[in-house]
């Protein structure tokens, strides 16, 4: 699990222009601090910086089945990879070898509130993964294949 941590606030470039701000008081807002000067109003620095960006989220699940045991630190992340090595029909034997099916990944990515999934750590006796995506969209429509090459912008 990888969460991103909260940064510095950025400054909004005409805030320092319009209250004429000095680098001492750029680095006390930074740091959470009101902006205040004699004889004029206070400033609250969320009115000095700009809004900041959503923290990013990543999760991958690999050579496991499905347990409640890592539900909860994996729940809303933004990307989760999570290993889909058999089809249904494999379910058994997924769960023989410790290992997940395609929709058993689509259930959890669905009860975990995550934003996107991509499955992969595919079995060799699939040489075509529709079955594998459909089953996993089936319970969790924003599914992806992890496919060589590709990149997912999180």
């Amino acid at each position: 699990l990888f969460r991103e941590q909260a940064h510095a606030p950025k400054i909004n470039k005409n805030a320092v222009i319009d209250n004429d701000l000095t680098i001492s008081e750029i680095n006390q807002i930074k740091k959470g601090a009101s902006h205040i000067r004699t004889g004029e109003a206070t400033l609250p620095a969320t009115a000095l910086c700009l809004p900041p960006s959503p923290l990013r989220s990543y999760a991958y699940v690999t050579d496991t089945k499905p347990s409640p045991a890592y539900k909860m630190m994996i729940s809303e992340v933004d990307l989760l990879y999570h290993e889909s090595t058999f089809a249904d029909d494999q379910a058994a034997r997924a769960d023989e070898t410790f290992h997940s099916t395609a929709r058993q990944a689509g259930v959890i990515a669905r009860e975990c509130a995550v934003k996107k999934l991509i499955i992969g750590h595919f079995s060799t006796r699939y040489h075509i993964l529709d079955t594998l995506l459909k089953e996993a969209r089936e319970e969790f429509p924003n599914t992806h294949l992890a496919l060589e090459g590709e990149t997912f912008p999180i």
